[in-house]
């Protein structure tokens, strides 16, 4: 029975497989994107990396959506193998899947974990948009009571991106820890002034 399950963990996925996990993978793409169905993107995530559970990007969509839901402990899983599959040669990718899983880590009160994820996150060159690992940096240093690097990190998430209202906040947030309230009252008053989608949620 060992000698069978051993056999059939290391079986190459057939062509077929593949082409039927990223169809899977599709339709959750659009039923996440499109038609805002978490439920039914679920399903069809669930599917693809069943049939194929290489699949990076399913690993990834799937745990982004349980992240948002909640769902800890699923996602985990899922964000973890969404980084271990992608490697060294897919570095943007990589990042990405970084620091939605330093994202996860924080929300689990583990930041000295998420820390070690999002550095190599926000220092990945080809990474696509560094700020936002830079800004979670920022939030697990806060969390880490070190404001002083937490200051510096934001600023640079700030230096790449000025209207980045989350890193805003979370700069007021530091100095404000920090005690220096002038600069906490600057910060804080500049997120609230950004218009961009999503920012009038602060």
């Amino acid at each position: 029975a060992a000698a069978a399950l051993l056999a059939a963990c290391g079986a190459k996925i057939s062509d077929e497989d593949l082409r039927k996990s990223d169809r899977y993978y599709q339709a959750a793409y659009i039923a996440w994107f499109d038609e805002h169905d978490n439920l039914a993107a679920i399903r069809h995530l669930t599917r693809a990396v069943e049939t194929n559970p290489d699949n990076d990007d399913a690993q990834y969509l799937l745990g982004t959506i349980r992240l948002g839901r909640g769902e800890l402990d699923e996602a985990e899983v899922n964000l973890r193998n969404a980084v271990r599959l992608r490697g060294g040669d897919r570095p943007a990718p990589r990042a990405e899947a970084l620091n939605s899983l330093g994202v996860l880590l924080l929300q689990r009160k583990r930041p000295q974990e998420a820390v070690v994820c999002l550095e190599e996150a926000a220092g990945e060159v080809l990474n696509r948009e560094p700020w936002l690992a830079y800004g979670n940096l920022g939030w697990a240093y806060i969390d880490l009571g070190d404001y002083d690097k937490a200051i510096e990190t934001l600023r640079r998430a700030l230096f790449d991106q000025p209207l980045f209202c989350v890193g805003l906040y979370r700069l007021g947030q530091a100095y404000y820890l920090k005690g220096d309230y002038a600069n906490a009252a600057a910060n804080l008053a500049s997120a609230v002034q950004i218009t961009q989608f999503g920012c009038d949620k602060l």
